[in-house]
């Protein structure tokens, strides 16, 4: 009896192992093939990072040009020093005007160009008289 009871076991463990490895073999396969999809989708997936960030460098070139420039206006230092009489204003009303400090207001005066936010407050300044900016000064305080 033994001996056919070993020989069904060793015949069902034959059968079994034949049916695994080819279960096995066809789940490798498809392994296999996500395992390259995969592989490709990561390498497509890289491709189209470089061309993002290579038109992000093209947009970004292009579109400073694109948006037009705000004209600041040109002051020279003659220009400055004549503004500030005809609004008969000392240089430290000026410097609070145009919120900066005295000293930045007299290094106008000898030739320092101001900044764009200044050059727009005194763009702004020559279109007021001289009542316009003593109430200007006066709720500035």
């Amino acid at each position: 009896m033994s001996n056919y009871a070993k020989a069904l076991k060793d015949e069902v463990t034959r059968i079994a192992r034949k049916e695994i490895r080819q279960e096995n073999t066809s789940l490798k396969k498809k392994v296999s093939m996500h395992s390259s999809e995969i592989a490709s989708l990561k390498r497509r997936s890289l491709q189209l990072e470089k061309d993002l960030a290579a038109m992000r460098k093209i947009l970004e070139k292009a579109a400073p040009s694109e948006q037009p420039e705000v004209a600041v206006p040109r002051i020279t230092t003659k220009g400055f020093i004549a503004l500030r009489k005809r609004l008969g204003l000392s240089a430290e009303s000026m410097a609070k005007l145009l919120n900066v400090s005295s000293a930045t207001v007299y290094n106008y005066e000898s030739g320092t160009q101001p900044r764009k936010p200044q050059l727009e407050r005194i763009a702004v300044l020559k279109t007021k008289g001289k009542r316009e900016v003593s109430e200007i000064l006066s709720t500035l305080g």
